[in-house]
């Protein structure tokens, strides 16, 4: 991959701005703070929490979720679980 840094101070050679100057490196550490984002929602969350697990640790399911996230598909019945 061929890229082109610039660097005006001492600063600029952070790991995480050379980063910023590199396009699919960018997006990598989008996604990264976005997934820890939900990670620290998702702790917060027990409900959710005992729900992700539950659909996890059962093959069935999992398989379910995989197959609706490559098509695109909504969920079964398009709620967020009602309460």
């Amino acid at each position: 991959i061929g890229v082109e840094l610039k660097f005006e101070s001492m600063e600029d050679f952070n790991p995480d701005r050379v980063a910023r100057q590199v396009e699919p490196v960018q997006k990598l550490l989008d996604l990264r703070n976005q997934l820890a984002d939900l990670r620290g929602k998702i702790q917060s969350n027990d409900k959710l929490e005992e729900l992700l697990q539950a659909t996890l640790s059962d093959e069935e399911k999992r398989n379910k979720l995989k197959a609706e996230l490559d098509s695109g598909a909504k969920p079964e019945g398009g709620k967020d679980g009602g309460a």
